[in-house]
């Protein structure tokens, strides 16, 4: 992935997948955060991505070595899914449904809103070195599973209305 969009191979990207423009998505403390982060791992790079097309960003996660959310507010990131999806280690903070979509997995941290704190998860992460088990955790929102428990809640109301004749 890496190779595919021109980065540097050697460095250790925090991948922050969203407009640092929009004051909500709190850019400014996911580069607090990174200045912390540099000082420990100095071949660390922040990877700023958003107005991609949307089937470029899997080769971003892929190539990333963690994914930072750093927002104020949010209701179901898709972004915390994708990246799990793409076994992408995950250090947010606790907004939306991030704490049920990640809880648990591996390499997964959830953060204050701090810029201490997720620098420190954040160089956690980087020193393991490893992927995480996110796609075998997110398996329950995969289409066909969905699709799966909606057919299964249409044939529910069909029983139960062919039963009431």
């Amino acid at each position: 992935s890496c190779r595919a969009l021109k980065l540097d191979e050697a460095k250790r990207y925090i991948l922050f997948a969203n407009n640092p423009a929009i004051a909500v998505k709190r850019f400014d403390v996911a580069e607090k955060a990174f200045e912390i982060v540099r000082r420990h791992v100095p071949d660390a790079d922040l990877l700023t991505v958003w107005d991609r097309p949307h089937e470029t960003m899997p080769l971003y996660m892929n190539a990333a070595d963690v994914l930072i959310l750093t927002s104020q507010h949010e209701g179901s990131p898709n972004v915390v899914k994708e990246s799990m999806a793409c076994n992408l280690p995950i250090v947010a903070v606790d907004v939306g449904d991030v704490r049920e979509v990640i809880g648990g997995g591996r390499h997964c941290h959830i953060a204050r809103r701090d810029e201490t704190d997720i620098a420190e998860k954040v160089i956690k992460v980087l020193s393991q070195h490893q992927r995480s088990d996110g796609r075998s955790r997110i398996q329950h929102l995969s289409l066909k599973s969905v699709s799966k428990r909606v057919l299964g809640v249409y044939k529910l109301a069909l029983d139960s209305k062919s039963g009431s004749n």
